[in-house]
């Protein structure tokens, strides 16, 4: 995790501008693949166990995912998307974007910027380990009807972490 940088830091980068000027600048731009929420909201990962005697894991060991048990209902912030690191020839980086998936137990919202919102509903077709095949449906994109489409969706990370649609999704904690 970054330390939070304030005014007073002493930390200075690009030829002696302050850290906290920087990265407020660009802090929508950037925010996209930095794997964090909005403000005060903590996206994690899951630890490993920390148990004794018994079999049962200890420090750095992780305990077995049952594959079986990882659910869609929850809370998704955009880590990572296609073209995201890419440079253009005069050092020019595309612009940022985010997108906020809720999933509830059939019906979903995703907000994200630049501005745009799509709600609707879905249904689990079929699992496969850490994968699964939805489809979506009763779509209304930006306030206007859109197709059905049905999609693989794999998780990683016991579930913390969401690919969909060429996209990274990291699970965010219960608020």
């Amino acid at each position: 995790m970054l330390p939070m940088l304030t005014r007073s830091s002493t930390l200075r980068v690009f030829g002696g501008l302050p850290a906290w000027l920087l990265l407020g600048s660009f802090a929508v731009l950037a925010c996209a693949g930095c794997g964090g929420g909005a403000a005060g909201e903590a996206v994690t990962s899951p630890q490993p166990a920390e148990v004794g005697e018994g079999g049962e894991p200890h420090g750095d060991e992780t305990p077995a995912c049952d594959e079986a048990a990882i659910t869609l209902v929850g809370r998704y912030s955009l880590t990572h998307y296609p073209g995201q690191d890419a440079v253009g020839p005069n050092g020019e980086r595309p612009l940022g974007m985010s997108k906020d998936y809720d999933f509830g137990a059939d019906s979903y919202t995703m907000e994200g910027y630049p501005p745009l919102r799509i709600t609707g509903r879905y249904e689990v077709l079929e699992r496969d380990g850490a994968r699964m095949r939805v489809r979506f449906y009763d779509t209304v994109f930006d306030g206007s009807a859109d197709a059905d489409r049905e999609l693989w969706l794999v998780f990683s990370d016991c579930g913390a972490t969401l690919q969909m649609d060429g996209m990274t999704y990291a699970r965010r904690v219960a608020e």
